[in-house]
């Protein structure tokens, strides 16, 4: 079990914190329990470097689908091809994790908690997102035809 106050959780006006846990998979708890007793949960020289280092593993892990994005050179917008992996960050990542969390049936009070936010509010652009997912789903399982309607009743009142 991971446990940590999120460094936006500390309010010096309020003098209160908020503590996260986290339950982790074995394999990432071994990662982890490499860098105890650090100032931060694991060595991170900044922001950047951080997010860096998850493109990279991104790109290791496959995702290389190419996706489109407009870009703007000298003020015109140009339609570019760019691998998935280079668009990956850690804010995506927290994002990602949340939507599978959900996706994967896990209550939106848990997931909320699990993120640290003190209002469920927060959390609810996530099961927007999951509620998208699962609506493609059914419509694949259908093929991407029109669901069955039932059959209008018969008037037999003649």
């Amino acid at each position: 079990m991971l446990s940590f106050i999120p460094e936006k959780s500390v309010s010096v006006r309020l003098k209160r914190t908020k503590r996260v846990e986290i339950p982790l998979l074995p394999d990432a708890e071994i990662i982890l329990n490499r860098y105890a007793g650090n100032y931060r949960i694991l060595p991170v020289l900044s922001n950047q470097k951080m997010n860096d280092y998850v493109k990279d593993i991104a790109k290791l892990a496959g995702i290389n689908t190419l996706v489109e994005q407009i870009r703007y050179e000298k003020g015109m917008p140009t339609l570019v091809s760019i691998p998935k992996h280079e668009l990956v960050s850690s804010h995506i990542a927290r994002h990602t994790f949340a939507t599978l969390l959900i996706i994967k049936g896990v209550p939106l009070e848990v997931v909320s908690k699990a993120l640290g936010h003190s209002d469920l509010k927060t959390t609810l652009i996530y099961a927007k997102i999951a509620d998208e997912y699962k609506n493609q789903q059914i419509l694949n399982a259908w093929g991407n035809q029109q669901s069955p309607t039932p059959a209008a009743p018969s008037d037999q009142s003649q």
